[in-house]
């Protein structure tokens, strides 16, 4: 059994794993280029059909599943709201068998924001809290993940459950600093859930994480979700990008889908996969190149 087929059975046995330092794809120092499904917003309620604005969270979940599926990436991150609106046990339960055909083939890695509650995510999955390799932050869930020579931070900005807002909060932040501080020659992509505006919605200490990166120039880009828009943008040399919505969209002409993106070591390339809403992009590749 080569390394990547060990891995990815070890994933399976568990259903879902979160991995951090290090949770490697290829071997060490491999720099093969690392294929990942990004999705975010999947607001899987317990009952349904609950969803809203006309779009129904459970089929667009399951084409985007079966869509992941026949895709066949390394590994999948989830970026967050993956409950209807409190994080009921009952949800956490619905997702994780919808998520089924999905984790039984490859690694999924699951961030939380506003719409999740920590702990009764942790009950449906104990696995992910228990496993040796999450990060040590208090009262927050981190995860590191490597491949195509660069490294996935996913950090918690999950702050109070059902409200807008999210923080990373001065211990995540001071981890971070410190972690980046000892990993500083691998290109790095930032994953957290909420935008990056001044708003009251928004990351509530984005300011203070763009001072913190500021002079760790390892850090390309920042992932995040919240806004069930689909998008690019730039702070300064730091790409921003913004993932579609799955559970449902605000404005008709936003996608709901997921994106195909392959990391390596000089930049990434994103595919969206509109599988509902607005589909004037589907199929548009973006392709980034690091700037610092």
């Amino acid at each position: 059994m080569n390394r990547r087929d060990f891995l990815v059975r070890s994933a399976t046995a568990a259903g879902v794993m979160m991995a951090s330092n290090h949770y490697l794809f290829g071997a060490e120092g491999e720099e093969k280029p690392f294929r990942l499904a990004l999705l975010s917003d999947t607001h899987i309620p317990e009952n349904p059909p609950d969803g809203w604005n006309g779009y129904e969270p459970i089929p667009n979940f399951e084409k985007v599943v079966a869509h992941v599926i026949q895709a066949g990436p390394d590994a999948a991150v989830i970026n967050g709201d993956v409950a209807r609106l409190k994080g009921t046990v009952g949800d956490y339960r619905k997702f994780k068998e919808l998520l089924k055909p999905m984790s039984d083939k490859l690694p999924v890695f699951i961030n939380l924001g506003n719409h999740d509650h920590r702990n009764n995510f942790y009950e449906v999955f104990p696995e992910v809290k228990n496993d040796k390799h999450t990060q040590d932050v208090a009262k927050k869930h981190v995860t590191v993940i490597e491949g195509g020579g660069c490294r996935l931070i996913i950090l918690d900005s999950l702050f109070h459950v059902n409200d807008g807002a999210g923080l990373l909060g001065k211990n995540q932040r001071t981890w971070l600093e410190n972690f980046l501080d000892q990993e500083s020659t691998i290109p790095t992509i930032l994953v957290l859930h909420h935008t990056l505006g001044d708003g009251d919605y928004d990351l509530l200490d984005s300011d203070r994480l763009f001072k913190l990166l500021a002079s760790r120039n390892q850090v390309k880009a920042i992932v995040f979700g919240h806004s069930h828009r689909y998008g690019y943008s730039k702070h300064e040399d730091i790409h921003l990008i913004n993932l579609p919505a799955i559970g449902y969209v605000f404005d008709h002409k936003q996608p709901i889908g997921w994106m195909d993106t392959t990391l390596h070591k000089n930049g990434m390339s994103l595919t969206l996969d509109a599988v509902a809403a607005g589909k004037s992009q589907h199929g548009k590749q973006v392709d980034l190149k690091w700037l610092r």
